[in-house]
């Protein structure tokens, strides 16, 4: 399905039947990546990002920053799945997710997330992040997408997915080859890890059930998760033994376990 926000126009992949969950991916991913994702009662809207998948990749970059990315989003998800929803987000997804979700807390039922950072909270951390995203962005339109997939694929975080069946792994370099440099280094511009704000307190006050998770081998994540779980009365941190960052590809059945068994419970 396409639909059309402001002139830019978005993919979003529907499956299942019940109640509305927006799947969020993650950077230079796309909807795709849910493909084995199944939940029984949950009708799921997989949406692609700006410049992700088979929506929009605009030059424009005012539509990758977040106060435009957030608003089209909105108005995308009212169209198609309604005013009352849950949200899953994997990484950036997560990230974009959970701002998302504090923005719009009244129409969400649950926030589920996956390997994702709630920002960087010091404000020297985030600019030397900025500074590094973006190098990124440059050498990316500098050297390609092919540049790009090698070097994203080489990333300390993405170890454990060399272990991923052979069909898997070319699923996960099809997607990224798929992508635009200028696409790619815009929404590492717009709305990256340098730019977004810190919002880790604001979950603090919220009134929906959040679940975290992460791979027990991903130790950055599994310290955000670590940290947090306690501090906020509605959040859940859930480890998962044997993966990295993505749980969804690396432990499938885990992961849909786990999301079908929380949002059993909590919607």
């Amino acid at each position: 399905m396409i639909k059309e926000i402001e002139q830019i126009k978005y993919h979003i992949e529907i499956t299942g039947h019940g109640k509305p969950l927006i799947c969020l991916h993650g950077f230079a991913e796309d909807y795709s990546t849910w493909n084995q994702l199944h939940l029984e009662g949950y009708k799921l809207y997989k949406i692609d990002f700006i410049g992700h998948g088979s929506s929009e990749k605009s030059e424009e970059q005012s539509y990758y920053t977040l106060p435009v990315m957030l608003s089209h989003l909105h108005k995308l998800i009212l169209d198609v799945a309604g005013s009352s929803y849950s949200i899953l987000g994997y990484s950036m997804g997560g990230r974009i997710g959970t701002i998302y979700a504090l923005n719009y807390e009244k129409e969400i039922k649950a926030l589920l997330l996956e390997s994702s950072s709630f920002g960087i909270e010091k404000d020297n951390e985030r600019a030397k992040r900025y500074e590094k995203d973006r190098i990124l962005a440059e050498n990316i339109l500098k050297n390609g997408i092919q540049w790009f997939q090698e070097y994203w694929a080489g990333q300390e975080i993405f170890e454990t997915q060399k272990s991923l069946p052979d069909s898997v792994k070319r699923e996960i370099k099809r997607r990224r080859l798929q992508n635009k440099e200028s696409a790619l280094a815009n929404t590492l511009l717009g709305s990256g890890q340098g730019i977004f704000p810190y919002c880790g307190r604001r979950l603090e006050k919220v009134s929906f059930p959040v679940l975290y998770i992460c791979g027990n081998m991903d130790k950055k994540y599994t310290q955000i998760g670590e940290t947090v779980q306690g501090q906020y009365k509605n959040f859940l941190f859930q480890p998962v033994l044997n993966a990295g960052h993505n749980v969804h590809l690396e432990q499938p059945e885990t992961y849909c376990r786990i999301v079908q068994e929380f949002l059993n419970k909590n919607e």
